[in-house]
């Protein structure tokens, strides 16, 4: 079965981003709501994936990718005002609304 982690600060936007990714057939694994809690979660997840916010209390999704780098991929959903960040090579970025 597909399994995903879900990592946003706003437990609204994760509770709509695992509504979604459950009606597509994922399986949400976990959902946190600080990059520590991620980093904390990739030691023993089993999960190849997350879906994670770009800014969170405590680090931004490209301050979060050397950390997981190896143990999860990250999609990170980018808000309307977020979208002039610069392109790179090693995150996916994916605009809100999809």
């Amino acid at each position: 079965m597909k399994s995903v982690i879900v990592a946003f600060s706003n437990p609204v936007l994760s509770g709509w981003v695992s509504t979604v990714l459950k009606r597509a057939g994922y399986t949400v694994e976990s959902v946190c709501k600080s990059g520590g809690d991620l980093v904390r979660l990739s030691g023993y997840c089993t999960s190849p994936v997350a879906v994670v916010g770009f800014q969170f209390t405590d680090m931004t999704a490209e301050d979060l990718l050397p950390l997981v780098n190896g143990k999860l991929a990250l999609i990170t959903l980018l808000l309307p005002h977020q979208r002039d960040l610069p392109e790179r090579e090693d995150l996916v970025w994916v605009p809100y609304p999809l």
